[in-house]
């Protein structure tokens, strides 16, 4: 529809349209979506279930600090190598590799 405005008008008029649509769409939904009583507060940690599981805890905050080191070592460090060894990126995965696991 707003390809259709855009070649018979201009791209101005389908930039408006959108508008348009979208005015008559919030009118729409204050006026008929029937308000809701807000759900009590609850923490994160209640969220997750780690109220007096500290195993759980520990488990989510090892997982969660695994992952942001993977992701440090495979953006950073591994473009890092690239540039200090000169190797390509298939060499700088094939020598960490291989350094990695004895024989």
């Amino acid at each position: 529809m707003g390809t259709l405005v855009g070649d018979y008008f201009s791209w101005r008029a389908a930039f408006v349209l959108v508008g348009v649509l979208g005015t008559v769409a919030l009118l729409g939904i204050s006026a008929f979506l029937p308000a809701l009583e807000n759900p009590p507060l609850v923490s994160l940690c209640e969220r997750l279930g780690v109220v007096g599981k500290p195993a759980v805890f520990v488990t989510l905050s090892l997982t969660a600090t695994g992952l942001g080191c993977g992701l440090v070592v495979f953006t950073y460090i591994g473009s890092l190598l690239r540039k200090l060894t000169g190797f390509g990126e298939i060499g700088v995965s094939v020598s960490s590799s291989s350094s990695a696991s004895p024989g």
